[in-house]
């Protein structure tokens, strides 16, 4: 597999005009300490990213996330919570342009970095945590969305 198999070169320089890597190694190094004996509720969370204006889904398969269909793109935001960590993805196809990036941020980070940093997940001691954690997804993630539809529209 190569690189471009999960990460095409234009989907690459939108994260890096967002400062993406540095925004969510930023946002990890912060949010890196978890209480085991927390117990984090799905509807809680649910809950949570409606209140900070972004409704998502949930499924069966234990993933929040978020699609929506921009200039032809059809963008998939998503994470999972497992032993009080966030594990974020992203997804982005194009059928016309050739465009199909899916992978979670760590390993994009990993991609973009020719394997040289890796970001740890971000972890959470309570609602607060996964609230700010949240936010700050939320706002990498809207960010890449200017930056789709600054190169496309």
């Amino acid at each position: 597999m190569n690189k471009e198999d999960f990460l095409q070169g234009e989907i690459e320089q939108i994260l890096k005009d967002i400062d993406f890597i540095s925004r969510y190694d930023n946002m990890s190094n912060r949010y890196n300490k978890r209480d085991e004996s927390f117990n984090c509720q799905n509807d809680s969370v649910l809950q949570i990213a409606k209140k900070i204006g972004h409704p998502i889904n949930y499924s069966k398969s234990k993933e929040f996330y978020l699609e929506e269909d921009l200039s032809g793109f059809k963008l998939k935001f998503g994470f999972t919570i497992r032993f009080n960590s966030f594990d974020f993805g992203l997804s982005v196809i194009h059928e016309g342009r050739d465009i199909k990036s899916s992978a979670p941020w760590g390993f994009l980070v990993q991609l973009m970095t020719e394997g040289e940093k890796k970001v740890s997940k971000a972890m959470f001691k309570g609602y607060d945590d996964i609230e700010s954690i949240l936010q700050e997804a939320f706002s990498i993630y809207d960010d890449f969305k200017k930056g789709i539809l600054a190169n496309h529209a």
